[in-house]
């Protein structure tokens, strides 16, 4: 389940053909207007419109992560950034356990093809139809900050699930300079704040430590 992106076709077209190729169904949900443009261009994805879309961070054409994880509430799905590649042998990592949330750490690969374990954020999850019931609609969206630490330290934290992470080198991602914003940075901060009174600082070293990255440079 992913949530396709206006620019970078050939590279999400890379992308999403990896997935289907390692035998996955993609789903992509997308704000109102876009399906008939993209259609043509993502051949196997089945689209899904949502009016869910991300108004705390005016950003209205991005979608709100609630739209993709409503996808999950039948059977599991797994959540994914529309610029990653996986491998065929990649979707078997995960395994849904009970009480459990599996994360996925991406590879960025470099210039000359170097591959280097990310540090910081969560790019790959599984989400069940038990953890779609748990995790609360707060206005974060796919491709802005946050929303990626934010589910794994609320079920964790708020609902005692098992933090399992995947970091096998099969789920790889070519570095480019960031698309969001430092106001969307920032949004994304006062809602971690002012909802459950979290800091920057606290929850990326309660994430760093949870996935096992502190001693990542």
């Amino acid at each position: 389940v992913t949530s396709i992106g206006p620019s970078r076709t050939e590279r999400q077209q890379k992308c999403i053909a990896s997935w289907i190729t390692a035998g996955l169904e993609v789903v992509a949900v997308q704000p109102p207007g876009e399906i008939e443009r993209l259609m043509p261009l993502y051949e196997g994805v089945r689209f899904v419109e949502t009016d869910k879309v991300a108004n705390k961070f005016r950003c209205p054409h991005m979608v709100r992560i609630s739209a993709l994880i409503d996808q999950c509430s039948e059977q599991p799905g797994i959540i994914l950034n529309s610029d990653l590649v996986v491998s065929p042998k990649y979707p078997r990592e995960f395994v849904a356990k009970s009480e459990t949330l599996s994360i996925g750490i991406r590879w960025n690969v470099r210039p000359g093809g170097v591959k280097r374990l990310f540090k910081w954020g969560v790019d790959a999850f599984l989400i069940t139809p038990e953890i779609s019931k748990l995790i609360p609609d707060a206005g974060f969206a796919m491709g802005l900050p946050a929303w990626d630490y934010f589910i794994p330290w609320y079920l964790a934290e708020k609902c005692g699930y098992k933090i399992e992470t995947i970091k096998a080198s099969g789920l790889t991602h070519e570095e480019h300079r960031q698309a969001w914003s430092k106001e969307s940075y920032h949004i994304g901060l006062e809602i971690l704040s002012s909802e459950y009174g979290l800091s920057r600082v606290a929850i990326a070293s309660y994430i760093q430590a949870a996935t096992g990255r502190t001693h990542l440079r």
